[in-house]
């Protein structure tokens, strides 16, 4: 049985500004595909901001 992720998309909001509040989308992900097979090993890699901590809860749900 392998892991499979497709079109995976994740969209959050936050406001910014102290007096007027904007609310802002950020588009953490956007459609990534992942398969891991049985054995391997599987490791999410990236610089601050490239949306590696929402894809791994993300494609658990």
């Amino acid at each position: 049985m392998s892991i499979q992720i497709h079109y995976l998309s994740r969209v959050y909001s936050t406001t910014t500004g102290i007096f007027k509040k904007t609310k802002k989308e950020i588009q953490a992900l956007n459609q990534i595909n992942l398969e891991v097979q049985p054995g391997e090993l599987f490791g999410l890699l990236g610089p601050n901001g490239c949306g590696g901590y929402f894809a791994y809860p993300s494609g658990l749900e």
